[in-house]
């Protein structure tokens, strides 16, 4: 089918051709026939100005010299002057050849159910316009491109092309042409035009450039879009295309802040068609490619909660790492992934510490230091290298790439379709939330790259980036305020009291009413009867809430290949510390969350490092009663019916290299029950070397706790 659509497409240019040289004979004749009916003073200059109008219209502007363009009209209409770039007219599309080759053998689905092509934008290059859709259904079908002027109106001379590749048409250049549309039939109307933006520059006026995939869902952005940016940014990027489908009204005003200052522009990602928020991917990827068409010399493809990071010991950054490729037929970098376990949605908004002291009841979700929520500094809990085609990402050379699937180019017009970067060079660090919201079975394949290992970014970056963050944070959101006094002088120039002074005056009358009492001095009222204390039963998202005499707990178990001190630092940067165990029944539900991580694992056993550490005077058997041999660490976790230990634990056994056993771990086994050859139970505690890494088991977990708000 492929392959004829296109025969019948290259047939109708040579018709094209013919019409063309019919119509030009038509013309002359015209011409002939009108100087016959006028004077012979006034014919010559009549038929001059309507040869020059109608001519206009129809014939290529091509290769003409500048001396003729400065002495000549550039526009048949006064009220739509052309630019100088814009009075080129082509018959024919760069690369069809190989179009046509490639049309048969693409791979393609009719995915979702669009009637019309669905226009998004459109570019102009020096020798065709590329009009990007967001149609997916509609590859292979003839089209026409309608051109319209900067008046919207259409200019009559329309071009046969055809949707290739998936939600592209090329188009062939017209005199004036401002905007674009794109129909089946040229008697159709069509949808609305869209501006063509030039990208004519001899130069890309960029070198590295970002896209950023759609954005959507219900996850608060604000911090993970200043990230976002503001990485790539310190990596060499000097813009970034920000692709929208929805976002909180808090976090739109810092993308609108990013327009403001020159470093993005927003692509809205829109139609009038049916499409769930998450099924924009392949359209947002195919916009970008062309978008950056000799617009930028590198574009990375990637999701707000990727960073593509150089590990490459002579290049710090992801510019300098392009700086050194000097070989033209390298086309895609082709990077493979690492997965980061992020536990924890990111906070709906930015509180400065002065807000946070002066507020006496703070939503939880927005009471925090902002740093300790910077994803970077939060989450470290790095897995293994994914596979080469375990959903890479890739930067490419736009202008060399023929078409783009989500992760890969699907074919190049020259070069290496593939670069592969070792991860001893490069990967990408993949922050993915334990919260399934859309795609079945995401963290299940996280978790079978495990063992995960702490692993925080380069210090330098670290600390520039915070500091960046910070800068962008509160100069958008620390807006400052001024006494109500202030705000009332300005709201009176406009003849109107401020809300502040109204909600002030009314609480004054209602004070000073004496409320029927003969302007007397009102009675006291009786005091009022103490409540009593609200019950603090919040938690962050998916730990487990502990009702305890001393005040609630939270608690939840992470997956990490660490060992205690670094398990303690994980849980400080939550605003937790490992936690304890008030009574045997929180132990259980502690290694009955252990055994879900183990089996998402496709482990056999494993341990969970605890807050528990032997007593200084205790430090091996025999001298203290088992129970009595350890204490809790997490300043809340009182008494001793918590500490379950297996059988003739804890003994506190001496090692020249690493000193006695003192820390405290708990045995989780996917029988529920035991494992073969080892005498210990599920559940049971057993005091371990605070910096094992391998003993028992290498299947490493920990267990935070923190009081609930």
């Amino acid at each position: 089918m492929g392959r004829g659509v296109f025969t019948e497409f290259w047939k109708s240019q040579k018709i094209y051709h013919w019409f063309f040289g019919l119509l030009v004979l038509l013309l002359l004749f015209r011409c002939l026939v009108s100087l016959s009916k006028v004077s012979y003073l006034n014919g010559e200059k009549d038929l001059e100005e309507e040869a020059k109008e109608e001519f206009s219209k129809y014939i290529p502007i091509i290769n003409i010299s500048m001396d003729f363009i400065s002495n000549s009209q550039h526009s048949t209409r006064p009220d739509c002057p052309i630019e100088l770039w814009n009075i080129i007219r082509t018959n024919t599309i760069p690369n069809s050849e190989i179009h046509k080759k490639l049309a048969p053998n693409f791979s393609h689905s009719e995915y979702l159910y669009h009637t019309t092509p669905s226009v998004l934008a459109a570019f102009v290059y020096k020798d065709q316009i590329t009009v990007t859709l967001t149609s997916e259904n509609q590859y292979n079908k003839t089209v026409y491109c309608r051109y319209f002027d900067c008046q919207r109106r259409e200019i009559p001379d329309q071009f046969y092309s055809v949707i290739f590749p998936q939600s592209t048409v090329f188009c062939a250049r017209r005199p004036g042409a401002k905007y674009i549309s794109i129909a089946r039939n040229f008697t159709d109307t069509p949808e609305f035009p869209v501006p063509i933006i030039p990208r004519l520059e001899k130069e890309p006026p960029h070198y590295f450039t970002v896209c950023m995939a759609t954005l959507y869902g219900d996850e608060p952005k604000f911090l993970q879009i200043v990230d976002f940016i503001e990485y790539y940014k310190l990596q060499g990027a000097t813009f970034f295309h920000i692709y929208l489908r929805n976002v909180t009204d808090y976090d739109r005003v810092l993308l609108d802040d990013y327009v403001r200052t020159g470093d993005i522009e927003i692509i809205k990602m829109h139609d009038h068609h049916w499409r769930d928020d998450f099924m924009w991917h392949n359209s947002q990827i195919n916009d970008c490619h062309h978008r950056n068409k000799y617009y930028s010399k590198w574009t990375a493809l990637v999701d707000i909660d990727e960073r593509i990071e150089i590990k490459n010991e002579a290049h710090k950054t992801i510019l300098s790492y392009l700086n050194s490729i000097h070989n033209s037929s390298i086309v895609n970098l082709h990077f493979q992934v690492q997965w980061v376990i992020k536990q924890n949605n990111t906070p709906a908004r930015y509180k400065s510490d002065e807000q946070v002291r002066h507020t006496s009841s703070v939503n939880p979700a927005v009471q925090f230091q902002l740093t300790r929520e910077m994803i970077f500094l939060k989450y470290q809990n790095v897995s293994q290298v994914g596979d080469i085609w375990d959903q890479p990402k890739c930067i490419i050379r736009p202008e060399k790439v023929v078409a783009m699937t989500i992760h890969v180019p699907t074919a190049v017009y020259s070069g290496e379709r593939f670069t592969f970067i070792p991860p001893s060079v490069g990967v990408v660090r993949h922050y993915r939330n334990v919260e399934q919201r859309v795609f079945a079975g995401a963290l299940k394949r996280m978790m079978s790259h495990g063992p995960f290992t702490i692993q925080p970014i380069p210090k330098w970056l670290s600390e520039e980036l915070t500091k960046r963050i910070l800068e962008r944070i509160k100069s958008v959101y620390n807006v400052v305020d001024v006494p109500c006094r202030k705000k009332q002088s300005i709201y009176r120039m406009h003849g109107i009291d401020a809300p502040c002074w109204l909600e002030k005056r009314k609480s004054k009358i209602k004070s000073n009413h004496g409320h029927g009492h003969g302007g007397r001095p009102r009675p006291p009222r009786p005091l009022p009867r103490p409540r009593p204390p609200r019950e603090k039963t919040n938690c962050p998202a998916a730990w487990m809430l502990w009702r305890r005499p001393q005040g609630n707990w939270g608690a939840k178990v992470f997956v990490a290949h660490i060992n205690h001190p670094q398990a303690e630092a994980q849980c400080n940067a939550q605003g937790a510390k490992l936690t304890g165990f008030q009574t045997g029944e929180e132990r259980m539900k502690i290694v009955g969350e252990g055994l879900k991580l183990l089996l998402l694992n496709g482990w056999q056993h494993g341990n969970i490092w605890l807050g528990a550490k032997s007593k200084p005077a205790c430090p091996h058997a025999g001298l203290c009663a088992p129970k009595d041999a350890f204490y809790w660490t997490d300043g809340q976790t009182t008494g001793t019916d918590g500490f379950g230990w297996a059988v003739g634990q804890p003994v506190g056994l001496f090692n020249a290299g690493v000193g006695r056993q003192a820390c405290a771990h708990q045995y989780v086994f996917a029988s529920g029950t035991t494992y073969p050859g080892w005498r210990y139970i599920h559940g049971q505690l057993d005091d371990q070397w605070c910096s094992d890494l391998v003993s028992f088991s290498a299947n490493k977990m920990y267990a935070c706790g923190k009081l609930s708000t």
